[in-house]
């Protein structure tokens, strides 16, 4: 866990000085419904991120990602691996590497992988994935993603759809 923080400060770094010209900033907000395993625990999840991406070439892009997702935990409801007589919802913060291939000019398909960290106390997080496809008109940005982690616990998913601002 600490190896990936420290590839991610230095993949940071690395893009933020040598190729800020062609570099933005995109800020995304999304909500989602749970699937899986905790589809009976949980009906809303909502998100955001904040990416900085930069060309690789003319239809690729890569950069770190930092985000945040929040599932709501129904009322009353015990989850599977977390007995509790209080209901908390899960709170993670994804740290990741994302990129993007662009097809046909405004379409992609995209994908973030890290790690999401835990903000509750009855878990340290798990190996996010979040694959997606989007389309961005003006610097405006409509997509569909699945996010999923992979926790000692049990796996957290949601299905989502998403809108960006470029910055």
């Amino acid at each position: 866990m600490r190896s990936l923080l420290v590839c991610w400060i230095l993949f940071t770094g690395v893009s933020l000085t040598e190729v800020s010209a062609q570099a933005e900033f995109r800020v995304g907000f999304q909500a989602g419904l749970p699937v899986g395993h905790i589809e009976t625990s949980s009906n809303l999840k909502a998100g955001m991120e904040v990416a900085y991406l930069y060309s690789v070439v003319d239809i690729l892009e890569v950069g770190p990602m930092l985000g945040y997702s929040h599932y709501f935990i129904k009322e009353g409801i015990d989850l599977p691996y977390y007995k509790s007589s209080e209901t908390q919802d899960i709170q993670l913060v994804p740290v990741t590497i994302s990129g993007r291939a662009y097809f046909g000019g405004n379409f992609y398909l995209g994908a973030a992988g890290g790690y999401a960290f835990s903000l509750v106390d009855w878990t340290n997080g798990g190996i996010y994935y979040r694959p997606k496809l989007g389309v961005i008109f003006n610097g405006l940005g409509i997509n569909a993603s699945y996010e999923g982690i992979n926790m000692d616990e049990g796996t957290i998913s949601s299905a989502n759809i998403g809108i960006e601002f470029n910055l």
